[in-house]
């Protein structure tokens, strides 16, 4: 199931970072991450972004914050706006967060795989239950504003943020791993 829409949130009460997705045709899903989780994804998104100019890093952590409907809400969505390359448009509406109708299904991830590739970042969601796997693929730049929701929600949640550290050690070649999972 390919994701079109997604609102990522820090969710008190279940103490998890919930991602409401949408589907063409499908019903909506939420899907849970763990703190447990979300600690050992966030070091390959951080590699993964490290790779993008600083310019961009900070342009794009600058629309996420300028774009939050709320303190909790952060809308992506795989249709891209029209654009110059490399260039962030700042005066686009924030996305209507996604919504979970009530009786959607709700997934607690247990797995994730990270394909990188020269023009996408995919992570594919999977829980242990059988269910059909989750996809959201990202552009590079999306890739960091979705990675500047999950800290914000990090930071809502008071989880530690030593996963947060650039890699230290880590072969900075210019090639991040192509294919990783996360359990």
């Amino acid at each position: 199931m390919e994701v079109t829409r997604a609102t990522l949130a820090f969710d008190k009460t279940e103490d998890r970072i919930s991602l409401t997705c949408a589907f063409k045709g499908h019903n909506n899903v939420i899907l849970w991450l763990t703190a447990r989780l979300a600690r050992q994804l966030v070091p390959h998104l951080v590699e993964l972004t490290a790779q993008l100019p600083e310019n961009h890093r900070a342009s794009s952590q600058d629309e996420v914050v300028a774009e939050r409907g709320s303190e909790t809400d952060d809308s992506f969505s795989d249709e891209a706006p029209e654009r110059e390359a490399g260039e962030i448009q700042k005066s686009r509406a924030p996305e209507p967060a996604v919504i979970a109708e009530a009786g959607s299904p709700s997934r607690v991830v247990t797995a994730i795989d990270i394909t990188n590739s020269p023009m996408l970042v995919k992570l594919c969601f999977r829980d242990d239950q059988g269910n059909a796997s989750v996809l959201l693929s990202l552009e590079h730049m999306q890739l960091a504003q979705w990675l500047e929701g999950v800290r914000q929600c990090f930071i809502q949640a008071g989880w530690p943020m030593d996963c947060w550290q650039d890699l230290v050690g880590t072969d900075s070649s210019g090639a991040a791993t192509q294919r990783v999972a996360v359990h």
